[in-house]
């Protein structure tokens, strides 16, 4: 990551009294990450960095975790929202036009996936949470490499020596049983 980028996003989350907390996974390639992390009553920004070390398709799940006691909500997040960052030269959201991702949007429940490319990203996990004891939200998400052209050729190439096979075995009046 840019020193200059988490430079900035940390002066914003101090002078703005919002609570913030990082995570970082590493690089999740052909892993899963998911937990459910729970904040504190008031605004909140949270910051989840991994890497990816080959291209891979990405998905990821948030979820609002809502718990109701009997006169009052104890755990909720309103106005919960994810942004996916990329480090990639330049700052800023990820969409559709960078690098295939969906949009993650807001709400209680947000997903997107697509492709992404090898670099750093984070996703940014903004809300209030709003419940008696704060809120909880759970994430999952997932990365599995991107085969390369050469591995698609050689299963074609492969494939097509067994049907060659086939073939030849068939016309010489031979089954695969003998």
């Amino acid at each position: 990551m840019k020193v200059k980028t988490l430079a900035a996003v940390a002066a914003i989350m101090i002078s703005s009294g919002v609570q913030a907390t990082d995570y970082f996974f590493g690089s999740v390639t052909n892993t899963q990450v998911n937990d459910v992390n729970g904040v504190a009553a008031g605004a909140f920004i949270d910051n989840l960095f991994f890497s990816i070390t080959l291209p891979s398709i990405g998905t990821g799940v948030l979820s609002d975790v809502f718990v109701n006691a009997p006169s009052m909500p104890l755990f909720d997040i309103t106005g919960l929202s994810a942004n996916l960052w990329a480090d990639l030269g330049t700052i800023g959201t990820v969409d559709a036009s960078d690098i295939l991702l969906l949009p993650l949007g807001s709400g209680d429940y947000i997903q997107g996936s697509g492709l992404l490319v090898t670099g750093d990203y984070y996703f940014q996990l903004t809300g209030t949470g709003a419940g008696a004891l704060g809120g909880q939200y759970f994430y999952n998400a997932a990365a599995v490499p991107v085969p390369e052209p050469t591995s698609w050729a050689m299963l074609l190439a492969g494939l097509g020596l067994v049907g060659l096979q086939l073939r030849r075995m068939s016309r010489g009046g031979r089954t695969l049983a003998t």
